[in-house]
C-alpha cells in the first residue's frame, strides 16, 4: 500500500439484514446541532416531514478520501458514513438545495405548486397523490419494467414511525404523558418495533423518577 494517512473501515449489520459500510474518522471531531437547539426552532402548528434517501451521503461528491480494506487502498469520492462531519455537511447541502423555494413560496405548507397560476401556493392532496404515483411510474420506466397496476398514494400520519418520531419530540420537550400515548399507539400498529419499545421503556424510567408512573407497572 502507499504511505500516508489511512482510516479504519468496517461493516455493521442493519435491521434489514444488509450490511452498512463505516469509515472510522473519529479523529476528525465536529460539534453537531443539539436537540435543544432544534426544539428552539419548532413553532406551534408546524409540520414535520421525513424523506428517506437511499445511501443519502453518497449523493454528495467530495475530494478523494483514502482508506484501506484488507490491505488494499481505496479512495472515497463521495461523502462517507462514519465521518463526524457527514451529518452536518449533508444538512447544509440539503438546506442550500431548498433555498430557491423561498423566492416564490407563498404558503407555509410543506408541498407547494412549482408553476402556473398556483405557483408557490399550497399543493392539493389530489395533486400530491398524482405526483407520487407519476414518480413511481417513472422510476419503473427508467428501469425498463412495467409499473404495478393500481399504485396509489395515501397519508402516513398514522404510520408507526411517524408516531414514534412525534413521541420522541414530545419526550424531549417534557410532555411525557403525550409522548407515552404516541409510543403506545405506535406499538398497537407495530408491536415488534424495537426502537419504539426502547424509547417507551426509557420514558417510563423517567416518569417513575418523577412520580408520574408507579414502579413495576
Amino acid at each position: 500500500m502507499r504511505s500516508g494517512f489511512y482510516s479504519p473501515y468496517f461493516i455493521v449489520p442493519k435491521k434489514t439484514g444488509d450490511l452498512r459500510p463505516i469509515l472510522d474518522l473519529h479523529r476528525l471531531l465536529f460539534k453537531m446541532v443539539t436537540a435543544k437547539r432544534i426544539l428552539e426552532c419548532v413553532r406551534p402548528q408546524g409540520w414535520f416531514a421525513a424523506i428517506d434517501l437511499k445511501d443519502a451521503y453518497f449523493h454528495v461528491s467530495i475530494l478523494p478520501r483514502r482508506f484501506a480494506f484488507e490491505r488494499r487502498a481505496y479512495q472515497y469520492t463521495v461523502l462517507p458514513f462514519g465521518l463526524a462531519l457527514s451529518p452536518r455537511i449533508f444538512k447544509k447541502v440539503v438546506k442550500a438545495a431548498l433555498v430557491p423555494l423561498r423566492c416564490f413560496r407563498t404558503s407555509d405548507q410543506l408541498f407547494v405548486c412549482y408553476g402556473g397560476k398556483l405557483k408557490g401556493k399550497a399543493l392539493s392532496k389530489q395533486s400530491l397523490s398524482h405526483w407520487i404515483v407519476d414518480s413511481i411510474a417513472l422510476a419503473y420506466q427508467q428501469q425498463g419494467r412495467p409499473c404495478p397496476f393500481g399504485v396509489k398514494a395515501h397519508s402516513t400520519r398514522s404510520h408507526p414511525a411517524a408516531l414514534t418520531n412525534l413521541g420522541a419530540i414530545l419526550h424531549l420537550n417534557g410532555k411525557l404523558k403525550e409522548a407515552e400515548s404516541n409510543y403506545l399507539h405506535a406499538l398497537q400498529l407495530k408491536p415488534d418495533d424495537l426502537i419504539t419499545q426502547s424509547n417507551l421503556h426509557k420514558l417510563w424510567n423517567v416518569m417513575q423518577k418523577q412520580g408520574l408512573r408507579a414502579a413495576g407497572t
